[in-house]
């Protein structure tokens, strides 16, 4: 058999997506793959062993993935915690201390192997981990140290805006599915130090050593993108940095990789190789590199998946068989999917494996269709970039809701500058300590880093550099991988006369795949992100016109950075039409400044009472400012129409007119601002209220039974039944204190649900 290792690759791929869909049970299905082995073993055709010994690793495959997925008894998470409630454990800190500082306040984040927690005064031995943030701690906590904490435990939260990033699922990949908040000095106690093995600690010291040199010797953003490219710690770069290499396609070349691996596994072979070394010493050795700088770079699924792949690459040359990059690259998915099968749904695996599966496909292919004319090396790097970027489009698509055209180009320039910049990083460590010599690399670095940014955001202004799609259906998706696929098979069989047939034919695929992604709007709807904490709309009208009212804080909770701009992405929308303030607080134009560096904004409303902050970005919005009064009309968008309500004391409401249809939004209601829109609004099709004080007024109750929506949106009440019996002509909808809703108002009704329940 060519490749051996396809088919448990994806009798494991196939298990595991068995497994998550559907509640196995683990003793039938253990019990069936035992009873099939002897009848697969007794097999005597080719094509019945194949298929049970698909059936076997599939049954397999989902044990071990119900067996991981499942916490043990003993396990922390099954400890029933009260909430508003502080605990006392113990446990070993079991991973990289990352310390935030903003302004006077200090925040470290680090996961902790738990050994005990007090209950009812006693201690109790449980397992597992716990990421653990602390507040205002200074007592310097390392990497193996065994603490006491003091603190509250919740469960992380979950996403429950279109786009948002997933917390909870991503400490569950790793293992953790609870988090603990520590407050105070007093609440955190180091008991001892180097509780865990001494490689690991040397490895975390290497690893805190080069962070510190990095820091010490460069600025802020050139440090954290050399933390990047070395040791693989990306949260430090900054966000428009990292939103600009995803916007030119090339945000792969910020996480250590295979070429990070192909670097030092062939500079230390090559070392060994002078020094005298046998081949099989050589590789050996080279195998204990690779896999030691794994550790120090981090348990992350690139870094993993690039150093299974390099030490079986120096495996074969050890055991002095043909290496086969398919083979290598099956083995290596088989081998971490098989030690954590959650790591399929990370989106890191995906684009990990995928990007390499491509180039090794159709990179090869697409140099011998092309014409032989300039220099090789290019045609190389430009058939490898092509074959990247058409295995990724449809991942990113899907997730990110970005098409990135530029990135073939993008990828030719961006990534032999990365190269430069990340040999140099590891260069500059040794060389810093010259007298002379060290300072002028220091400053040639810089100024390669700054170049390499720069270059990468003038890429991003080109024309239709990027754009944003509505998000793509999976069916899309998998039809796309399916036709390139094809395109591959037949491609590759093609004579070199049509390679102008097949690059027109890969055009027509993208164009096809970017018609299908996009969704027509035929109707009147308006979405609230993240209800009862920010205030923030988005309304959307059949012909295409978006007006977002509010944007959000800029500090933590930052919705800017994590709801608002993916939202809008996932929306598909790379402009707005207006974007109208109704207060100014923080929390109403905080993530001004990240919305409008992504989004353009041509028309900014902003209220007429109050005075500007002095930290308000006027440089943003000064051509465009337009100040509304009391109850001013904001109108000139098509059909659509709104009118804002203010009161005293920053109480807004807005009503939104779309045709004949009309909703009304009331944000941090009052008595007062109930007595405003009684002698303003007649009727309306749907009332969005969120109440913060938990309990609707007498003066919201007359109104609202007065009106009588077909469609009433409440959030904050506790008693939702005795509430809904008080509108029995109406579909009333309460949400959860955090979420977003979506209203969806036409000619045959008012439809509206939460994003996530």
């Amino acid at each position: 058999m060519r490749y051996p290792f396809l088919l448990p690759c994806l009798a494991l791929i196939a298990g595991i997506i068995l497994a998550n869909r559907n509640e196995i049970p683990l003793v039938p299905f253990t019990c069936t793959a035992l009873a099939l082995l002897p009848v697969a073993w007794l097999a005597r055709t080719t094509g019945a062993f194949r298929a049970l010994f698909f059936i076997i690793a599939l049954l397999l495959s989902a044990v071990n993935f119900r067996i991981v997925s499942s916490p043990p008894p003993n396990d922390i998470s099954r400890v029933p915690f009260e909430s508003d409630a502080r605990y006392a454990v113990s446990g070993v800190v079991d991973g990289y201390v990352h310390v935030i500082k903003e302004g006077r306040s200090v925040r470290q984040t680090f996961p902790l192997r738990v050994r005990s927690v007090k209950l009812s005064g006693r201690r109790i031995p449980v397992r597992g981990r716990v990421q653990c943030i602390t507040y205002q701690v200074k007592n310097g906590i390392r990497y193996g140290d065994l603490l006491n904490l003091w603190g509250e435990i919740s469960v992380p939260k979950r996403a429950a805006n279109p786009g948002e990033f997933n917390y909870a699922e991503y400490l569950s990949r790793q293992g953790i599915r609870l988090q603990m908040s520590v407050f105070g000095e007093r609440s955190s106690r180091v008991m001892a130090s180097r509780q865990l093995g001494r490689l690991r600690v040397w490895v975390e010291r290497i690893r805190l050593f080069m962070a510190a040199q990095y820091d010490a010797l460069f600025e802020k953003t050139e440090g954290a993108l050399l933390k990047a490219l070395t040791i693989g710690d990306r949260r430090e770069i900054p966000f428009k940095v990292q939103e600009g290499f995803v916007n030119t396609g090339t945000v792969h070349v910020l996480s250590i990789s295979g070429l990070h691996m192909a670097m030092i596994g062939g500079c230390w072979y090559a070392f060994w190789r002078i020094l005298g070394l046998s081949q099989r010493l050589n590789a050996a050795c080279t195998i204990l590199i690779i896999l030691f700088y794994a550790q120090i770079a981090g348990e992350q699924i690139p870094v993993m998946r690039s150093a299974c792949m390099g030490a079986l690459f120096y495996a074969a040359i050890l055991t002095r068989r043909e290496g086969n990059s398919l083979n290598t690259l099956f083995l290596a998915a088989f081998l971490l999917l098989w030690l954590n099968p959650m790591w399929l749904f990370s989106i890191s695996f995906q684009l990990s494996f995928l990007c390499v599966l491509s180039i090794i496909l159709l990179a090869a292919p697409i140099e011998k269709k092309m014409p032989r004319i300039g220099w090789p090396p290019l045609r190389k790097s430009f058939s490898v970039s092509l074959a990247t970027t058409a295995g990724a489009q449809a991942l990113i698509c899907f997730y990110f809701s970005t098409i990135t055209p530029v990135s073939l180009m993008a990828n030719l320039i961006i990534v032999p500058l990365i190269t430069l910049v990340t040999i140099s990083g590891f260069l500059i460590l040794p060389l810093s300590c010259l007298p002379l010599a060290g300072p002028a690399f220091v400053r040639l670095i810089e100024m390669l880093i700054r170049g390499t940014i720069f270059i990468n955001e003038q890429i991003t202004r080109i024309p239709y550099a990027y754009w944003y799609v509505p998000k793509p259906h999976l069916g899309f998706v998998l039809g796309y991988y399916a036709l390139l696929a094809l395109f591959w098979f037949f491609g590759s069989r093609l004579k070199r006369s049509r390679w102008g047939v097949i690059a027109t034919g890969f055009v027509t695929l993208i164009v096809v795949f970017m018609g299908f992604s996009c969704k027509q709007r035929n109707h009147f709807s308006i979405t609230a992100l993240a209800v009862q904490q920010t205030g923030i709309y988005l309304i959307q009208t059949p012909d295409r016109r978006n007006i977002l009212i509010n944007c959000g804080p800029s500090r933590k909770p930052d919705v800017g950075r994590w709801t608002t701009i993916p939202f809008l992405r996932s929306c598909g929308i790379r402009s707005l039409d207006a974007l109208v303030l109704t207060g100014w607080g923080k929390r109403a134009w905080g993530s001004l400044e990240q919305i409008k560096y992504f989004f353009q904004i041509p028309y900014c409303f902003v209220p007429a009472s109050g005075n500007m902050p002095r930290d308000f970005p006027r440089r943003l919005v000064e051509t465009e400012l337009r100040r509304l009064a009391g109850a001013s009309e904001i109108s000139g968008f098509g059909s659509l129409n709104l009118k804002l309500f203010s009161a005293p004391g920053g109480q807004t409401a807005i009503l939104v007119s779309q045709a004949e249809k009309t909703v009304l939004l009331v944000a941090s209601p009052s008595d007062l601002l109930w007595k405003m829109l009684d002698g303003a609004v007649a009727n309306v099709d749907a009332v969005f209220v969120f109440c913060r004080d938990s309990f609707l007024s007498d003066q919201a109750l007359s109104f609202l039974r007065n009106r009588n929506p077909p469609l009433l949106i409440i959030s904050g009440l506790k008693e939702s039944a005795e509430a809904a019996k008080l509108f029995p002509d109406s579909k009333v909808l309460f949400t959860r204190t955090s979420g977003a809703v979506r209203a969806e108002i036409s000619n045959e009704g008012v439809l509206a649900a939460p994003f996530y329940k």
